[in-house]
């Protein structure tokens, strides 16, 4: 993907951005929020969990849409 921008040592430049490098950098972005969805759960009484467990949990906003973060999430914390 070629990408276009401005900073402060040039006036624009263009790159040329792998998926990977995209990819990479949201998963870097993405990991205090996982710390925090960890520390709730961690925090969540025993029922509460089982249903969470069971039933799933529902991520919002424009983090939301990016594919497979809820699974990659839940993979890392042993959840089916």
């Amino acid at each position: 993907m070629e990408v276009k921008g401005r900073n402060l040592a040039e006036a624009s430049r263009e790159l040329h951005i792998s998926s990977n490098e995209i990819l990479e950098a949201l998963i870097r972005a993405a990991q205090p929020d996982r710390g925090r969805v960890k520390s709730a759960l961690e925090q969540t009484p025993p029922e509460l969990g089982g249903d969470i467990a069971e039933k799933g949990m529902v991520l919002t906003g424009g983090g939301a849409l990016l594919r497979d973060l809820d699974l990659s999430s839940w993979k890392k914390r042993g959840c089916p």
